[in-house]
Formats: structure tokens, sequence, C-alpha cells
């Protein structure tokens, strides 16, 4: 009986013993990708489509407690964060970021004919804009959200209008940037920046219950068009510079320690991944930048690791 008991133990130590290893193993092969909240659904479709041909390789989009050292890509919205001169970059798509408000914010009726050429965007969001006459130019007192987060839009939109972030009016939301579509849902008076993955619903591909493009100065087939949904909008974005709309590069961020699953992954998102960026409301890579990227690829792939 007690060897029996000894043997029924010894089996169930060395069970625990290989599935211990498993585990580490596979914790180990894991490659874990970091970025922003609204870049997720976008990265989670690229693992999802990249396993169907590669199901051997486990990729997770890190979470706040994955350890920085076990991140293999960092997800880069705008080139200040890298911080690593070293790292390498390569675009893998493209943002878009429009002006929004509660569909009845009362600046609708003051605005609406002409739209917000850049001076009134100015104007109207960041501190220390007024009129020649030193007086505020709207009629309609609004009020501007806008994020605190370190990956927030505040930053691009702030240096795209030639400002800096702590100009940007208004009240700060914590937390990701979807907090302030809830927020402006709830006010009439709220007005903010936000991406079109954040705008539009992916899924029906029309803006949001109770949210409104703010007009802006546009041709009008333009403003039919993002008015029209987010496919409109893509198409318009990606054939037409308008330099009202701040269009930002989306990066995968790496370093020359990269493994090679990681490295066919993120060559398989340039070539292959495109394709699914329009139905989570990413533009495609420029078309002018995309030979350039995959020279970058066979370069980086060359080197001795």
């Amino acid at each position: 009986m007690k060897t029996s008991r000894y043997i029924k133990f010894t089996f169930i130590a060395a069970l625990f013993l290989v599935t211990g290893s498993i585990i580490a193993q596979n914790t180990e092969n894991t490659l874990y990708i970091k970025g922003a909240n609204f870049t997720h659904p976008i990265l989670n479709a690229w693992i999802t489509e990249y396993n169907k041909t590669n199901p051997s390789v486990v990729i997770k989009v890190a979470d706040r407690n994955t350890n920085n050292e076990a991140i293999d890509i960092n997800v880069v919205t705008n080139e200040n964060q890298i911080k690593n001169p070293a790292q390498q970059s390569l675009q893998v798509a493209r943002y878009a970021i429009l002006p929004v408000a509660n569909k009845q914010n009362p600046l609708f009726s003051e605005i609406s004919n002409k739209g917000l050429d850049k001076n009134k965007i100015k104007q109207l969001f960041f501190e220390k804009d007024i009129d020649d006459e030193g007086k505020y130019p709207f009629k309609n007192e609004v009020t501007i959200y806008s994020g605190n987060l370190e990956t927030s839009n505040s930053e691009v939109i702030s240096n795209y209008f030639g400002k800096t972030e702590d100009q940007l009016k208004g009240k700060k939301i914590a937390g990701d940037d979807i907090f302030l579509i809830n927020a402006l849902k709830k006010d009439e008076t709220g007005v903010a920046f936000n991406y079109l993955s954040y705008i539009y619903d992916t899924k029906t591909r029309e803006l949001k219950d109770n949210i409104a493009i703010l007009p802006i100065d546009l041709k009008k087939d333009q403003w039919q068009a993002v008015n029209s949904g987010i496919d409109a909008t893509l198409t318009l974005l990606e054939s037409e510079k308008i330099n009202l709309i701040p269009i930002e590069t989306l990066s995968l961020a790496f370093d020359s320690k990269l493994p090679k699953e990681a490295q066919s992954f993120i060559e398989w998102v340039v070539n292959d991944g495109q394709n699914l960026n329009h139905d989570y409301g990413f533009l495609n890579i420029d078309s002018k930048e995309k030979k350039n990227i995959q020279q970058q690829i066979i370069n980086y792939a060359s080197l001795e690791k």
C-alpha cells in the first residue's frame, strides 16, 4: 500500500514538473507586443489572422502586468515615443484624428455655414488664442475635453497645430481617449479631438450615437465624405492631403535581438496585414513608403544577430 502511494505521489510530482516546464517554455516562446489601447483591436486582428498560417507562433498583446523586459515589439504612435535611438522602427499603418462634438452643441449654429479654418481651430482649442480685438471669437462657450495619458492624442494634436500640450484648453479626462467620447455624449457643450476608430462604430461603419464631426473648412465633397461614414473618410484621407486633419504614423519599434518569429510577423503585417487596417479605422501605409519599408525589412533580416 505504501509502495502504491509512493508511486502515485512520484507520478504526480513528475507531472507537475513536466507541466511547469511546458508553461515556462511557452512563456519564453511567447512574443509580446505593447501599444496604446486604441491600437489593441488592430493588433489582435493582425495576430489572429497571422496565426491562421503560422499557428505555432504565440503572440500576445501585453497588458499592464506584463514585465517591460518581456516586450519584443512596441507600438509607436508618434516618433517621440522612441526612447532608445538604437531601435529600429517600421511604419505599419496610419491613423487620423478629427474634431468632434456632442450633436446638440450650440456651437454648430454659428460655424456650420463656413466651418473652422486652422486659426479658428487654434482659437477654440488652445489657450492664448484670441481674435484681433482681443476677444473670445465664439458666441457660444464650449467645454474642451482632452486626455492626460502619455498615449493620448493631446501631444499629436498640439504639435500639429504648432502649440504645446499644456496650452490645450479644458478638462483632462483620466484613462484612455475612449472616455472622451463618453464625456461628449453626456455634455452638450463638449468638444474634443479623437481617433477615427473611436468616433465611428467600426461594425456599423457610421458615426457613434449623439456624436457629430465639428464643421471644418473643407470642400463640399470632402465634408460629405467625413459625414458619410468611416469608409468614405478613409478613402478620402488616403487619396487627398487635407491640412486640417492630422494624420500620424503607427510604427513597430524593436531592437537587434528581435526573434526571427517576430521578424516574420512584422514582415507579414507590412505586406498582408494592410488588408485589415480599414476594418479597424486605420489608414494603410503610404504607397510611396511601402517599397522603402519592405527594403528595410530585408536589410534588417540580413544583419548578423
